[in-house]
């Protein structure tokens, strides 16, 4: 937990988790090196920085632990209202969407007991490389809006924390369910806004997912690439693969969009 707060922390105000953790910090070595290992799930620099926690006053380590438990509420506040300002990254929701399309074509109203083992198969699916994708997204959005409210601002942080902590686990299931309540459905890079501008479900999924699926590829997300490729079916795998409508963008290049708070 205190690694989260750590990464996600920028300011050394002494009541602020960065003030208490950085003599702590400074102490293991150069700061940047510190926070990068740890943002990379180090667990040679975990277990030295918990060692470390030790040494901090009983009152410190209870405030820090309430500090947390705040953001893990706003965040999760945040969600629930759709106010996240960094849409969910396309090949995260994807998945699910098509489930369900596919379900609501079989000709028969869809059963609510035949959405939980769909909805919790998608969820247990999410990895390293959708968790890796989220944290670009969120690093950026973070990078570009260095003035932007701190009722967005710091639960938005304490998010990518919690990518980087390995802690999204946690998040996933709340955020895919908020993405399908809420109808979002939205591109968050230039790459994903062109893919839903061309594809129409269940139409000409071979000409656009493949070539999507592609650009994954290429952009070092093999994974998100094949789960991609499996929802086309591999009897469309052989077929020869039209120009790319995603080519000029990078996948992980995000876009800002329409919410007042980007």
């Amino acid at each position: 937990m205190f690694s989260l707060l750590l990464v996600q922390a920028t300011a050394r105000d002494a009541r602020s988790p960065a003030g208490l953790l950085a003599p702590l910090v400074d102490s293991l070595g150069n700061r940047e090196e510190v926070i990068s290992k740890l943002r990379s799930g180090d667990p040679e620099m975990a277990a030295r920085l918990s060692a470390g926690l030790e040494g901090l006053a009983p009152e410190d380590r209870r405030w820090l632990v309430e500090h947390s438990d705040r953001l893990t509420e706003d965040l999760r506040q945040l969600i629930h209202e759709g106010r996240l300002p960094v849409p969910l990254p396309l090949p995260i929701w994807l998945p699910l969407i098509i489930d369900l399309l596919r379900l609501s074509r079989s000709g028969e109203a869809v059963k609510p007991g035949e959405l939980t083992p769909v909805f919790s198969r998608r969820v247990s699916e999410l990895g390293s490389e959708d968790a890796r994708l989220l944290g670009e997204r969120l690093d950026e959005w973070i990078r570009k809006h260095p003035r932007a409210a701190p009722d967005i601002a710091a639960p938005v942080a304490h998010l990518r924390s919690v990518v980087y902590g390995n802690g999204i686990e946690a998040f996933w299931r709340l955020m895919l369910a908020e993405e399908v309540r809420l109808r979002r459905f939205a591109g968050g890079s230039e790459v994903e806004t062109r893919v839903l501008a061309h594809w129409q479900p269940g139409t000409n999924d071979r000409e656009i997912l493949l070539p999507y699926a592609d650009e994954l590829e290429a952009s070092g997300y093999p994974g998100l690439a094949a789960r991609l490729r499996a929802l086309v079916g591999p009897d469309d795998l052989s077929v020869e693969r039209p120009p790319s409508i995603a080519r000029s963008s990078p996948v992980g290049q995000s876009v800002d969009a329409t919410n007042p708070h980007r």
